[in-house]
């Protein structure tokens, strides 16, 4: 299959600023779903929630799906669908050099570790084309065809031929999926923080992502009792790689200490131990900074990445509430909203 990508601006159809992008992320902004609205979601039931995206910005995603799936399905699908579009129409008028572009490829990662870890488990094609999230550089026909030929990890890799993702996994195990997943990540960290060197924002957004990662990895590992060693951490972090190594001999306490007072603890509820609700806390930090970098109402870099994340928060609400709602559990509801990535 010819490996197309969908970013690469024409020279000449955009400027080299981001002034109509950011504008257009704006217009999103304001269309965006808010906090009144996922209160009413909790009154609604799943066909009122199907017709309130409709009459939003997702009627043109729900109307090309159809009703071939069901109310939940057909929902996922079109938070996943409307958010592709967004990131396609957006990305058309960025710089050429933009790490926006290089950003987005964390659904080319996201995707191919679920084809990965989907044809290791033995899922079926059905279930792997359902989770892709078609907003990464790579086209949504290329994964449907890699999911369709491909019957296991080897099959995944020689289809990836043709792609920067290649280079990174020739020669690992094909076995450890979680040595070719750490593989991806890495590759993609060091790819995006190259990209965004000369502009200091988007430097400072990367490295903390990076420690929020590596936080989650240390108390996955403080958890299980496995060995810290460097191979588990990304590198490039406002913390580094020798500190976190340091940790390895605190408990979970001494771990929580030593980042209770980072920005990124702000969302960890006081003396809990649970390691769930600890990367929940973790996870709504990183949804919640678009906050932050829309503070800067210039239509820059920071104002496209901003719009970006709040889909990513949107897509993220919607599911999440509406899987509450499949489960018909009044108090998971409540939870579920207590635990949502909100604007406030």
């Amino acid at each position: 299959m010819k490996i197309t990508k969908k970013f690469v601006p024409v020279r000449g159809e955009i400027s080299g600023e981001y002034y109509y992008a950011g504008t257009r992320a704006r217009a999103g902004i304001a269309k965006r779903i808010s906090d009144l609205d996922y209160d009413r979601f909790l009154k609604m039931d799943i066909n009122e929630i199907v017709k309130f995206l409709e009459e939003r910005n997702y009627k043109e995603a729900i109307d090309t799906l159809g009703m071939k799936y069901s109310k939940v399905e057909l929902i996922e699908r079109a938070l996943y669908q409307n958010f592709a579009q967004v990131i396609d129409g957006i990305l058309k008028y960025v710089p050429e050099q933009s790490p926006l572009i290089t950003y987005v490829t964390k659904y080319d990662i996201y995707n191919i570790k679920s084809i990965l870890r989907g044809k290791s488990s033995g899922r079926s094609n059905e279930e792997l084309e359902r989770v892709m999230i078609p907003a990464g550089n790579l086209r949504h026909e290329f994964y449907l065809n890699l999911i369709e030929t491909s019957s296991s990890v080897a099959d995944v890799l020689k289809g990836l031929k043709g792609t920067q993702y290649y280079k990174v996994l020739a020669g690992l195990d094909q076995n450890d999926i979680e040595e070719l997943e750490d593989a991806l990540d890495k590759s993609y960290y060091e790819k995006i923080l190259a990209s965004g060197r000369g502009d200091s924002d988007f430097m400072d957004f990367v490295r903390e992502e990076i420690d929020i990662k590596n936080a989650v990895t240390i108390l996955r590992l403080g958890n299980s009792k496995t060995k810290v060693e460097s191979k588990y951490f990304i590198a490039g972090g406002k913390i580094t790689v020798r500190s976190l190594k340091a940790l390895a001999d605190k408990d979970l306490t001494g771990i929580y200490d030593f980042f209770k007072k980072r920005k990124f603890w702000k969302y960890v509820e006081s003396g809990i131990k649970d390691i769930g609700k600890m990367e929940t806390g973790l996870r709504k930090y990183l949804m919640m900074r678009s906050t932050v970098l829309l503070r800067d109402y210039n239509p820059n870099l920071k104002t496209v990445l901003g719009y970006i994340i709040v889909k990513e928060r949107e897509m993220a609400n919607v599911r999440m509430l509406v899987r509450s709602k499949q489960m018909k559990n009044a108090e998971m509801e409540v939870l579920v909203r207590s635990g949502m990535y909100l604007e406030n």
